[in-house]
């Protein structure tokens, strides 16, 4: 377990009660910083200094900010990708998800009864995203990995995935694309959680640590390993260029060994589609995706896309605005203030980072919350507009979510 999920977990428990164990109180906790951080991260604001957890429960408790990767201000990424190609698929396995981990029917992990979180259901296995057949893979252009935020141009051979994990996260923004896998210390078993990054650009990717730096060989190439062991904690980042134009970068918890297995798991052959449980059917002329991200938690497999919509969408301002639009599973609406579709919603406008206007909406779909948050020179009746126009995908597998999410 991790410093700030221990700081987390003493703040919560004077909140829990026996209807509201503190397991979920944790888990709603993690999910509403996570949105927030997407949110600058989508924005391009950063995302240092320090994450206040007053801000997400009301307690007066502050801690250090997780480590995230910062966005640059590059403007809006159009959703269209480079030219299609024939390219054979990968014959990497893809990994499976059993059907009773998806939902809130999630096997409970085995913990121990002295554990603060006992009874949190963990994860051991990925559904397989939808394959972008005919997609330029990464090896034959690299240019292509972080041009499209609805194509993935790499994959993790399951085999590294740790025996059982809290949840797992692909994204796709800002000439990046990762995947990120989560465990904590409290499951005494498999192997320690690991993030992944690649872009055809090495300023894309986090900055590697400047202690303990050597070269290793990782495949056919040499890399450069930097290793961590501050706080009792050993850490290690790998870097290396699978072809020249492509660079890829993995973290993990352990040493060398522990960054080489999941570097060699590493593939570059097969294009996936990034996919969200949801169409949206009253998209406003001239809106292009920012950013994608396919979430797999106990809770059940979310999603996540950003919009960038036009001025004539934003109230006439310039630079427009942006929106980002999240399920979030087993999540309700507390306290509605309106209806939106004939479904209770909540709406709030409040000042974010840097004073920029936010107005965040969420409607309740009975089982799942729809999160909408616009940020900038936003018109609070597109936002409307666009939770109006929500289609559930109907289904919990990934595969068979939209191809297109728009329109």
């Amino acid at each position: 377990m991790t410093d700030l999920e221990e700081i987390l977990i003493r703040t919560l428990e004077d909140r829990a009660t026996p209807e509201v164990p503190i397991e979920r109180l944790l888990t709603v906790t993690r999910e509403r910083g996570r949105r927030r951080q997407r949110l600058r991260r989508v924005a391009g604001l950063s995302a240092g200094g320090a994450l206040t957890v007053a801000a997400l429960v009301g307690a007066a408790v502050t801690v250090p900010a997780l480590a995230t990767h910062q966005t640059r201000a590059t403007g809006t990424a159009g959703a269209g990708g480079g030219p299609a190609t024939a390219v054979p698929s990968a014959a990497m396995p893809s990994a499976t998800m059993p059907s009773a981990t998806v939902g809130p029917s999630a096997p409970t992990a085995p913990f121990s009864t002295t554990d603060p979180r006992a009874g949190l259901s963990t994860l051991t296995g990925l559904p397989a995203l939808p394959v972008a057949a005919g997609a330029v893979i990464a090896r034959t252009d690299p240019a292509v990995v972080g041009s499209d935020p609805l194509l993935l141009h790499f994959e993790v051979d399951p085999a590294v995935l740790p025996a059982q994990f809290l949840e797992a996260e692909w994204r796709s923004l800002d000439g990046l694309e990762d995947l990120n896998v989560q465990t904590t210390k409290a499951l005494p078993f498999g192997d320690p959680g690991f993030k992944v990054q690649v872009s055809h650009q090495a300023q894309d990717l986090d900055k590697l640590s400047s202690g303990g730096r050597r070269a290793v060989r990782v495949g056919a190439t040499t890399g450069t390993l930097s290793l961590d062991q501050s706080q009792g904690i050993s850490a290690a980042e790998l870097r290396w260029q699978p072809v020249p134009g492509l660079w890829a970068q993995v973290q993990v918890t352990g040493g060398e060994s522990a960054a080489l297995r999941v570097a060699n798991a590493v593939g570059f052959d097969r294009v996936s589609r990034c996919v969200v449980p949801f169409r949206l059917t009253s998209v406003p002329a001239g809106a292009s995706v920012d950013s994608c991200a396919v979430a797999v938690m106990t809770s059940g497999a979310t999603g996540l896309m950003s919009l960038h919509l036009p001025p004539s969408a934003s109230g006439g301002a310039s630079a427009g605005s942006d929106v980002t639009v999240e399920v979030d599973r087993g999540v309700t609406v507390t306290k509605p203030n309106q209806k939106v579709g004939g479904r209770p919603a909540m709406l709030r406008e409040y000042q974010g980072d840097a004073k920029h206007p936010v107005l965040q909406l969420d409607v309740d779909h009975a089982g799942y919350t729809v999160d909408l948050l616009a940020e900038g020179q936003y018109d609070p009746a597109v936002i409307l507009d666009l939770a109006n126009g929500f289609q559930d995908a109907g289904s919990p597998d990934p595969r068979t979510w939209p191809a297109d999410s728009l329109g």
